[in-house]
C-alpha cells in the first residue's frame, strides 16, 4: 500500500514536471503609446427630382427554398420587417431588392427614395409567385461631405 502511494505521488509531480508551458516573446519592445484620433465622417450628398419612378420584379419560390426569376438584386434595401433571425425566411425580401435594382436600372438612377412596394403573393402548397412593384423618388448621388 505505501509503494502504491509513492508511486502514485511520483507520477503527479512528474506529471507536474512535465506539463506544458507557454511563454511569450513579443515583450521586449514594450508598449507603443497610440493617440486616439477622431477620423473623418463623411455622407452622400444626395440631389432628388420631383417625379416618380417605378419598376417591378417577379420571383417564383419552391419548397420555401429554391428561387428563381431574376438576376440583379439591390444591396442595402430596408425591405424586411421582420426581426433578425425570422427575415432569412421572409421570401418577399429578394422580390423587393430585386424590383429596387430593375428600378434603378431602368430609369438611370442611383436609388429610390420614399420607397413604396406593392406585393401579390400567389401561394400554394409548395410554390409561390412573388410580384413587386415598388415606385419612389429618383435619387441621385452627386459626391460626398465631411461631417462636422
Amino acid at each position: 500500500m505505501k509503494k502504491c502511494l509513492l508511486l502514485t505521488a511520483a507520477c503527479i509531480a512528474l506529471g507536474a514536471l512535465s506539463a506544458c508551458t507557454s511563454m511569450n516573446s513579443n515583450d521586449g519592445a514594450g508598449l507603443v503609446p497610440v493617440a486616439n484620433v477622431a477620423l473623418p465622417q463623411y455622407e452622400a450628398v444626395i440631389t432628388y427630382k420631383d417625379m416618380k419612378v417605378q419598376g417591378e420584379s417577379n420571383i417564383h419560390v419552391l419548397f420555401g427554398i429554391f428561387s428563381w426569376g431574376e438576376s440583379g438584386y439591390a444591396d442595402n434595401v430596408a425591405a424586411s420587417s421582420a426581426p433578425w433571425p425570422f427575415s432569412a425566411f421572409d421570401r418577399s425580401v429578394p422580390a423587393k431588392c430585386s424590383a429596387v435594382y430593375n428600378t434603378c436600372k431602368g430609369n438611370g438612377v442611383d436609388l429610390v427614395l420614399g420607397a413604396k412596394y406593392d406585393l401579390v403573393i400567389d401561394d400554394y402548397f409548395f410554390y409561390q409567385k412573388i410580384n413587386c412593384k415598388v415606385s419612389g423618388f429618383p435619387g441621385m448621388i452627386k459626391g460626398i461631405k465631411e461631417i462636422k
